[in-house]
């Protein structure tokens, strides 16, 4: 009797703590940053993922931009769902690629077609210059990125990354910057849970 006793119990203890590990091992977390780069910037950028195994983990990041300037030369919001592949050997965590969707508002200056004449005082030869007009424009970007991911004991998290891609269906032909290339950077730090 206390045979059996003894290898029930051995048994209940071995497959708890083997199901224990597959538990703490399978665990998918969220994640919530705030990229700093885009507050130096003038602007505010945060982002959502949620792991689905310890490579990959798909998420969310939105950028709304407060400075005129950076309104011209860069975007007034953008709307990132993206899918994250990790290489490092901890849990979601370490070197990544990142394949991403954007849809995103630029200010873009288009030419009229019209010419404004400065007299060169007689000095210099008359300049004419182009005159241009100021246009929102609201388009669909694909993308691919590279990044790295650290993760503290207490789940504090740091991330960088950079990615490009191309706006798909926007009239850039008379910009006078062309603003069909995209480009998206982030420094966060943020918090697993």
């Amino acid at each position: 009797m206390k045979s059996l006793i003894f290898i029930c119990v051995s048994c209940s203890l071995f497959f708890s703590n083997s199901f224990a590990q597959n538990i703490a091992w399978n665990q998918n977390f969220n994640e919530i940053n705030l990229n700093a780069l885009a507050l130096a910037i003038g602007g505010i950028s945060v982002s959502y993922e949620r792991t689905l195994a310890k490579n990959s983990g798909i998420g969310i990041s939105t950028f709304i931009a407060f400075d005129e300037d950076v309104k011209n030369d860069f975007f007034n919001y953008y709307v990132t769902p993206y899918y994250r592949f990790y290489l490092g050997k901890k849990y979601a965590s370490g070197f990544f690629l990142e394949g991403f969707g954007m849809l995103n508002s630029q200010n873009i200056k288009k030419y009229t077609g019209e010419t404004r004449t400065i007299f060169g005082w007689g000095l210099f030869p008359d300049i004419k210059i182009r005159e241009t007009r100021t246009e929102k424009v609201t388009d669909f970007a694909l993308g691919i990125g590279l990044g790295s991911k650290w993760i503290t004991r207490s789940n504090i998290i740091i991330a960088f990354n950079i990615g490009v891609g191309s706006n798909l269906f926007g009239d850039y032909g008379n910009a006078s910057t062309n603003k069909r290339i995209i480009g998206k950077s982030s420094i966060s730090a943020g918090y697993r849970f």
